[in-house]
């Protein structure tokens, strides 16, 4: 079996999501992904670099803020959504060094935080595209 990098696998999988599935290789292939995207319903309303950190895993939106968690730059960003189309960054904290906040839940006054190790940094891989061009066993 030949050895695979996880950034091939994960192309696979976003593939495969993104041609419905389909279990015909070639014609999997053969279909592109049009110039509007494949998602229905949808419509482009702003842009934000994310306070400079472009690691964003999760997105939540509360209270007329974004909170979103990142997966390399250890802690939480928050923007302003009160205007949709003109995002702002307001806030960032940090889960610790050599962590990572990929998975959160915001409810009223609550926000709900899985902080957890950040690989990455703890493996002291040269750049984060080390990490995805590791071969797999």
């Amino acid at each position: 079996m030949p050895a695979i990098t996880r950034r091939e696998c994960g192309k696979g999988l976003l593939g495969f999501a993104a041609l419905g599935l389909s279990s015909d290789r070639s014609d999997a292939q053969e279909r592109a992904i049009p110039p509007h995207g494949i998602g229905q319903r949808f419509r482009h309303l702003s842009y934000s670099d994310i306070g400079g950190r472009p690691d964003s895993v999760q997105v939540m939106l509360n209270r007329r803020h974004l909170y979103v968690g990142h997966m390399f730059s250890n802690g939480v960003t928050i923007l302003d959504a009160a205007d949709p189309r003109n995002l702002k960054p307001v806030g960032f904290f940090t889960g610790g060094d050599f962590t990572r906040t990929h998975h959160l839940q915001v409810s009223g006054d609550l926000l709900l935080l899985a902080n957890g190790a950040n690989i990455v940094a703890m493996q002291s891989y040269d750049n984060i595209r080390g990490y995805f061009e590791i071969v797999l066993d």
